[in-house]
């Protein structure tokens, strides 16, 4: 083993030049069991190699002297100052492999989240994932040092230069919710106290409630978990709640919840949302829940949305034909009036969700649009001998909005639907 190599995990102790030229758009945070992360898109491709420091203990391959992109602050506790960086779904490389002599690649224009391994307590070959973010990785609860005043380096090596660029802590939005109480056993619709801070760049807080099994770990949708226990014990989840739009980065709100059925939730689902760009954060209550002993009917259901209240008496209102309704009007009623009430009830969710007026007036725009698209584009078909070519160019414009549309209300149904 070379000097230069025993030397390296004592922390950066040469010149460095301003910048930054693997990554860009970085952020560094922590999530919300206080494991530090740094998000960036890849500025151009490059590899991280790890090798085997001593008794399998797994660091970062020095380049030119230097090693490849690692995080470093004097506020970070223990000898060694830095944290390696590692991408969040690498964690077990190094147990698949058997070996630390593994390698990362990172792809220009791609965006990656990484975690940061303390170098005082480097991952060993045969740890797990678990034991990985139990022991081996920077966790802000144990850095008593950091703060918001914390100047944090960003420091890689790129084609034998060293640079570094100083990034601050950001602090992921929190959440804590007041009432009601976590455990609360309800019959009735409630009103949710929510207390959060640091929620500047999102718009509101959106809750859902899941009923799984006891042998569930409440998992997040799309990690491995999820994948290993949803066909096993999930069995239901509900449509999502919403707070008022938020103005301040820091306060309470209320949420008002009902029709919501009777199931003991002890998966509840907290996020900030922002909804004209989908962004949404980590989950923020994984540890709330509450029992609901009986169903809790809707508060407020306009009747615009579902006016059938007795089929019988709409039919004789609006048949001209029968005097009563006939049996096979009634046999429909019955089929369908359940998917009747879906929609009017998913329309609801939609019309507090959503901005109607904004969305009146962008309907509007669109409607205008195609009247003087026909407008400029009629005399095209004229040119053509009457070929309706605009009427298929609107046909295509109208097919692009709707998979436009579609595109959004599936991302909504992502988040909401497991």
């Amino acid at each position: 083993m070379t000097l230069l190599s025993i030397l390296l995990p004592l922390g950066p102790v040469l010149a460095q030049t301003a910048g930054a030229p693997l990554t860009m758009n970085e952020t560094l945070t922590y999530e919300a069991d206080g494991l530090f992360i740094l998000n960036f898109t890849a500025e151009k491709s490059f590899e991280v190699e790890w090798y085997d420091l001593m008794g399998g203990q797994c660091h970062q391959m020095p380049h030119w002297g230097y090693r490849k992109i690692i995080i470093y602050t004097g506020d970070f506790s223990g000898t060694h100052k830095a944290g390696l960086i590692i991408n969040k779904e690498n964690l077990s490389i190094f147990k698949d492999a058997g070996d630390c002599a593994v390698t990362e690649y990172y792809t220009a224009g791609n965006s990656y989240t990484a975690y940061l391994v303390d170098e005082n307590h480097l991952i060993v070959k045969t740890d797990t994932v678990e034991t990985i973010k139990a022991d081996r990785l920077r966790d802000l609860d144990e850095e008593g040092n950091i703060d918001a005043e914390s100047v944090i380096a960003l420091q890689q090596e790129d084609e034998g230069t060293w640079y570094a660029i100083d990034l601050g802590l950001i602090y992921p939005p929190t959440l804590n919710i007041l009432l009601p109480t976590d455990g609360s056993e309800l019959s009735s619709a409630f009103e949710m106290s929510v207390e959060f801070d640091y929620a500047e760049s999102f718009e509101r807080v959106m809750i859902t409630f899941e009923d799984w099994d006891a042998s569930s770990t409440c998992p997040s949708y799309g990690t491995e978990a999820w994948d290993t226990e949803y066909p096993l014990y999930f069995n239901y989840q509900s449509l999502p709640y919403f707070s008022p739009l938020i103005a301040t980065s820091t306060g309470t709100t209320t949420i008002a919840v009902s029709d919501l059925a009777a199931r003991n939730y002890k998966c509840v689902r907290c996020y900030f949302i922002l909804e004209s760009t989908g962004g949404i954060s980590d989950e923020l209550c994984p540890d709330y829940n509450i029992n609901v002993l009986a169903y809790i009917p809707p508060s407020d259901l306009p009747i615009w949305y579902l006016p059938v209240t007795d089929w019988e008496s709409y039919y004789t209102e609006h048949s001209e034909r029968f005097a009563t309704s006939t049996p096979l009007f009634l046999f429909w009623a019955d089929t369908f009036e359940p998917l009747i009430v879906w929609v009017g009830n998913t329309a609801i969710f939609f019309q507090d969700y959503f901005d109607v007026n904004v969305a009146q007036a962008r309907g509007e725009e669109m409607g205008n649009a195609v009247a003087t698209a026909r407008g400029y584009l009629k005399p095209i078909d004229d040119f053509f001998g009457g070929m309706p070519l605009s009427t298929v160019f609107i046909f295509y414009l109208i097919t692009a909005l709707v998979i436009i549309v579609y595109r959004i209300v599936k991302g909504i149904l992502t988040i909401i639907i497991p």
